[in-house]
Formats: C-alpha cells, structure tokens, sequence
C-alpha cells in the first residue's frame, strides 16, 4: 500500500481506499495511531467510503471510545458498508460496552440474519437469553 501511495499515480478514489487499506494492515499490526491517520486520510479524501468508517470504528472500539465508534459504525452502515454485518456486529460490541444489552442483542442478531455463517456473531448470541414478559401481568 505504502509503495503504491508513493510511487503510483492514483486517483483520489483509489488513494483513498488505499489508505483505508493500509489502515486496515496497521490496525491488525495494533499500530493504532497509524490506522487512525490512515483512515482519517482516506476518509477526508472520500468520505462515502462506507467501510473506512466501520473499519475506523473498529480501531476507537480497541481505544475504548465508544462515543467515536458508534458514530462511525452507523455512519458506515448508512453509506452501506460493503460488508454490513461485520458493521453490525462491532455496533453491537460497542452496545454491550455502554450497557445497551437490548441494543447489542438486536445487532448480534442482525449481524446473523445478514451472514448466517458469521460466526463471531452466532457465539455472541449464544450468550444471550431472552425473557418475554407476560401480557396477564403476572
């Protein structure tokens, strides 16, 4: 990523995502303030990349700012995140962190409908219990 920033001629959209791209590589390398200039790079120069938010998110979820995170996640699930159930889920670890259990359920179970085999999702939900309140008041 880092050769083709420097050495190719791009286009901003290409740019961009390449930025996004090597922001996504630094952040598994937990080299959080590198990803986060990647992301914010790419971002300011796309900002309908819906996936730079989601995967910035990801990055404020690690740093524990959860305020950050969600505002990215569901700015990326607006702009319609290319992988939206990867967006569903990470809303949903941030839900569970600020103590919207509701919330997090909801998502976890989103993320499952999107992606049946996602996993991650599917082991979350398993944790979950679910008690319907009767309606006789009783």
């Amino acid at each position: 990523c880092t050769y083709a920033l420097d050495s190719q001629a791009l286009t901003i959209r290409d740019r961009a995502a390449t930025l996004i791209n090597r922001g996504i590589l630094r952040s598994r390398l937990d080299d959080t303030d590198g990803a986060l200039s990647d992301y914010n790079a790419g971002l300011a120069l796309n900002g309908s990349l819906g996936e730079g938010y989601v995967d910035r998110g990801a990055v404020y979820i690690s740093m524990r700012k959860y305020d950050e995170a969600i505002s990215d996640i569901n700015k990326g699930i607006e702009l319609g995140a290319r992988e939206p159930h990867i967006a569903y889920y990470d809303r949903a670890i941030v839900d569970e962190a600020m103590g919207n259990i509701r919330g997090a359920y909801e998502d976890y179970k989103k993320a499952v409908e999107l992606e049946p085999n996602f996993t991650l999702a599917t082991e979350q939900l398993a944790r979950f219990k679910v008690i319907r309140k009767s309606g006789d008041g009783s």
